[in-house]
């Protein structure tokens, strides 16, 4: 009785293991994914500013200090 109790523990642990490690890697996954994005964004957005500066910086004088 009681090796069948200490198998059935196990088990149980071993299961709730299994669980708990496929949680965790999805959550690494999607944490990650969701950094992935914000880099893309954050570089896509410094890639505007500086395509901004280099159209302001084609313009007359006159115009620069009212656009920017």
């Amino acid at each position: 009785m009681k090796r069948r109790t200490i198998v059935s523990l196990l088990t149980l642990v071993f299961a709730l293991q299994t669980v708990l490690l496929g949680v965790a890697t999805s959550l690494a996954e999607a944490v990650s994914y969701r950094i992935a994005a914000l880099t893309c964004r954050v570089t896509n957005m410094s890639d505007w500013a500086s395509s901004r500066r280099e159209k302001l910086a084609t313009l007359p004088v006159k115009f620069q200090g009212a656009l920017n």
